[in-house]
């Protein structure tokens, strides 16, 4: 015994306490060392002191007890351990310590300059637009596309302005999208953004006549849905051929390389539109007669045809010789440099590669043997006299209606004039500008002169030139008389073939 503090503890019993300090602390580093959501953990003590090896004494007099008061160490810590389980062997579900949990966090990546290519299906549409909207526009509609086009992730603020800035996401969303670029909220763009609630225009339907401003109805409103399917600006299909109508197609003939005829939706239009449903416009025939108008025959078919297929402005194709016909024939004579008398002769349906007749033989080409010098030649088969100066030069030529065997071939000389004339045999046929070059076999005199006629009504028309139908004088139009008759003076000399 050393003082008043009992006798001194033993060895054994020092690493018996230490042992007893350990597993006392132990439960609880492992319930601070497991995750914050793992499940409690239950610890189970060994009847052993952890962490170290039973110390066997050698000494007999150390395994006897000299206090009466202290039990066995054994049973000691037998008690210590029994007692002591319950507290250190669970741990409360609720020891996870709060402050080491936070709530997850959202990170947002904004990318202004980049809008992103998504699934327009998957996002939500608040609003819908009824009608195509323009620049400068400032509206309800206006901010739906806006708010549409920012929350696709192009950079704009809605604010209800068709502005600068709209019309430039628009075009940037039309470009992607394969849509007809215009910078316009048109139908097609619209119906792409998915807020188009209008009414459905992709129904099918086709036309079969040229569409034109001065005719509003079903035509026009066909032609309107197509252009709008297309993405082209249009008001609304609204069966009326307004300023936006004739635009849009003017716009996308020009894109098409198609003749522009303003205010018209011609055939060839229609047909690149894939709604023309009248006569093809593509076939492989030919002609080989001459057309004019009024002729109604399967060969003017053919001609309205090659024309509709050039892009002009026929009523047609329909077989008659109207006269849409005829002007769109004058506009490709003048283009081509061939006289515009609107006749589908023979040198204009060879330009056009539809003749099929006798070889055209160009009109300013003068026969051969027709003599030299200053002269006028007049052609019997062809029907058709030449004018020509001194040094070979053709002035001027044209068609006439002769007969076929008067005069005999020759050379003459004008002999005589008359500004007014009349028939012997009949005083009621007239004719002016009467220039005399030769005689029939029955003496009766023959000249170059206008159509006549009986009581003031011809006695044919002009079209009808070309064709022999005289008794022997030579018959031209009137401006054509007019001009021989200035002309050709006394004893110029005149060449018969």
């Amino acid at each position: 015994m050393l003082g008043h503090g009992g006798p001194r503890p033993t060895r054994w019993r020092t690493i018996a306490a230490a042992g007893l300090v350990v597993a006392g602390l132990l439960p609880e580093l492992t319930a601070w060392a497991a995750p914050d959501d793992s499940p409690p953990t239950t610890v189970v003590e060994d009847s052993s002191v952890p962490g170290t090896d039973p110390v066997v004494p050698t000494d007999p007099a150390s395994t006897t007890v000299p206090d009466s008061t202290v039990p066995p160490t054994t049973t000691t810590l037998e008690t210590t351990t029994t007692t002591t389980a319950p507290t250190t062997t669970t741990v409360p579900p609720t020891t996870t310590v709060p402050t080491t949990t936070e709530p997850p966090r959202t990170t947002t990546t904004t990318v202004p300059d980049a809008p992103e290519v998504v699934d327009m299906g998957q996002r939500a549409v608040r609003c819908t637009v009824t009608k195509p909207v323009r620049y400068g526009a400032e509206s309800k509609f206006v901010r739906c596309i806006e708010e549409r086009l920012a929350a696709l992730g192009y950079d704009i603020r809605p604010d209800r302005y068709f502005r600068r800035g709209t019309a430039d996401a628009l075009r940037l969303f039309q470009h992607r999208h394969r849509v007809f670029v215009t910078g316009l909220a048109t139908l097609r763009t619209l119906k792409e953004l998915r807020i188009w609630s209008g009414p459905d225009f992709s129904q099918a339907c086709t036309v079969g006549y040229p569409v034109r401003r001065s005719e509003p109805g079903p035509r026009v409103r066909c032609l309107e849905r197509r252009l709008a399917r297309l993405g082209f600006d249009v008001n609304f299909p609204d069966e009326r051929f307004d300023g936006a109508t004739v635009r849009a197609v003017e716009r996308y003939q020009r894109i098409k390389r198609i003749r522009v005829v303003r205010n018209v939706a011609t055939a060839l239009t229609l047909d690149r539109l894939s709604i023309w449903s009248g006569q093809p416009l593509r076939s492989s025939c030919r002609v080989a007669v001459a057309v004019r108008w009024g002729q109604t025959s399967p060969d003017v078919t053919c001609v309205e045809q090659r024309l509709a297929r050039m892009g002009f402005d026929i009523a047609g194709p329909n077989g008659y010789f109207d006269h849409t016909v005829a002007t769109a024939m004058r506009t490709y004579q003048s283009e081509k440099g061939i006289p515009a008398d609107g006749v589908g002769n023979a040198q204009t349906l060879t330009k056009m590669g539809i003749w099929n007749g006798p070889a055209w033989v160009d009109p300013w080409v003068v026969p051969a043997n027709s003599g030299t010098g200053r002269r006028v030649v007049y052609s019997r088969a062809r029907q058709r006299v030449w004018a020509i100066e001194a040094d070979g030069t053709v002035v001027k030529t044209h068609l006439v209606s002769g007969r076929l065997y008067e005069p005999y071939a020759g050379t003459y000389y004008v002999y005589s004039r008359s500004l007014y004339a009349y028939s012997a045999a009949n005083p009621a046929i007239r004719w002016m500008y009467m220039v005399r070059f030769a005689y029939g076999p029955g003496g009766g005199r023959i000249g170059l002169h206008e159509i006549p006629n009986i009581n003031g009504v011809p006695v044919q028309s002009e079209s009808q030139l070309g064709q022999p139908l005289s008794g022997g004088c030579v018959r031209q139009s009137t401006p054509n008389a007019i001009w021989m008759w200035n002309w050709a003076p006394l004893g110029t000399k005149v060449v018969v073939l």
